[in-house]
């Protein structure tokens, strides 16, 4: 991994009359929503499961700085879910692989910004 973390495995949960079917979720073809390695999510009725995202930009490229690589990654993670037909208000759990563990500060500041008001249970792994 040339990044210092990687979000994996958000679980979202879907609101009152959704579908019982298992369906892939899939996005617009960028480097960002690679789907060699599987889906970028899978609807699975009462949930939808996002694979791991990582800071990649629609051309390929990544943030340089820290921070900006984590709100890259968020934004990914958005996508998917917005592909899902829902908001980042129905991610209900998120974990993080931190490659260096003293960059944890950084992250919940981040993390706050982007989820101000009740944010996801979280696990991050260092």
């Amino acid at each position: 991994m040339r990044f210092g973390f990687l979000l994996a495995a958000s679980v979202l949960s879907f609101p009152s009359g959704a579908q019982g079917q298992i369906r892939a979720i899939t996005l617009p073809r960028t480097p960002a929503a690679n789907q060699e390695l599987g889906s970028s999510g899978i609807d699975a009725g009462n949930y939808v499961y996002v694979s791991g995202q990582g800071p990649l930009l629609p051309d390929g490229g990544a943030p340089a700085n820290f921070a900006d690589q984590i709100r890259q990654a968020l934004d990914n993670l958005k996508s998917v879910v917005q592909a899902a037909g829902l908001s980042t208000a129905h991610i209900v759990y998120v974990q993080v692989y931190l490659r260096n563990i003293d960059r944890y500060a950084k992250l919940n500041s981040v993390f706050a910004d982007y989820f101000p008001k009740d944010p996801p249970a979280r696990a991050v792994l260092g």
